[in-house]
């Protein structure tokens, strides 16, 4: 749809061959159709599915639509999985298409984040796999993203979580620049001004805020002190004066 390709363009169809269905008229509703098509239109469709069947269906369909490159199948992560010996299968599969990238974040279902990233999963996929590997599980700090690049150079992307919730800085730090209060103050101010402007009422304000903290306080040689402040705030008020209070102590 979001290139305006007619269904069942490349198909035939019973009817044309009726008595009273010209080929004529079907070979130029053909041609109408493909001069109405869109394929610079810039769309990129993403997919997830649980089952690897359906994964590789996708993207099997999306190969003989003749839109590939513009469309993303995949298992949604490995944490869905109940082994993690299962994802030597996922592998195969997405071995058997050109993928700019594949997000691998080495835990199973029953782990949540309780457990450490299975590194064994994810060096078994480094060696076995044909397409470009990104890495995501416990890059919560500096030294994390440093040790993590030491022990696989070859891997050209992580994807940060937690880390960058708890530390909005952390990529900042990486790269030899790291956030200060102010700036950091000038992040959360504007995250709360724009929920102020598009959330209905300061109650729902503050309980997005809240979540946002939830992290945040971790950032902060006092955080946790203030952050049971900001847990009780129940008004706009009482949410700024804690956070006033928390900027404050790190002056």
């Amino acid at each position: 749809l979001a290139m305006n390709i007619a269904p069942g363009l490349n198909r035939r169809f019973a009817a044309e061959d009726w008595v009273h269905s010209p080929q004529k008229v079907w070979a130029q509703e053909r041609e109408r159709a493909r001069s109405l098509e869109r394929r610079n239109s810039g769309f990129y469709g993403v997919g997830y599915d649980i089952n690897p069947a359906a994964v590789e269906l996708t993207l099997e369909n999306a190969r003989r639509a003749g839109v590939g490159e513009s469309v993303s199948a995949s298992v949604r992560d490995i944490r869905q999985f109940q082994e993690p010996g299962e994802f030597e299968e996922i592998l195969e599969v997405y071995n058997r298409y050109p993928l700019s990238e594949l997000i691998i974040h080495p835990r199973i279902r029953q782990d949540f984040y309780k457990n450490r990233p299975n590194m064994t999963v994810f060096k078994d996929a480094c060696r076995n796999s044909r397409n470009v590997l990104c890495y995501n599980g416990d890059l919560c700090m500096e030294e994390d993203i440093q040790k993590f690049h030491d022990s696989f150079p070859q891997v050209p992307a992580v994807m940060i979580g937690r880390g960058i919730l708890k530390n909005p800085g952390l990529v900042g730090e990486v790269e030899g620049s790291a956030a200060d209060r102010e700036t950091l103050r000038a992040f959360h101010d504007e995250i709360y001004h724009t929920y102020q402007e598009i959330m209905s009422g300061d109650k729902n304000t503050v309980f997005k805020m809240k979540e946002f903290w939830s992290y945040l306080n971790l950032s902060f040689e006092y955080g946790e002190k203030c952050w049971k402040k900001i847990k009780k705030a129940q008004s706009a008020a009482e949410y700024e004066r804690a956070v006033e209070e928390i900027f404050s102590l790190e002056d």
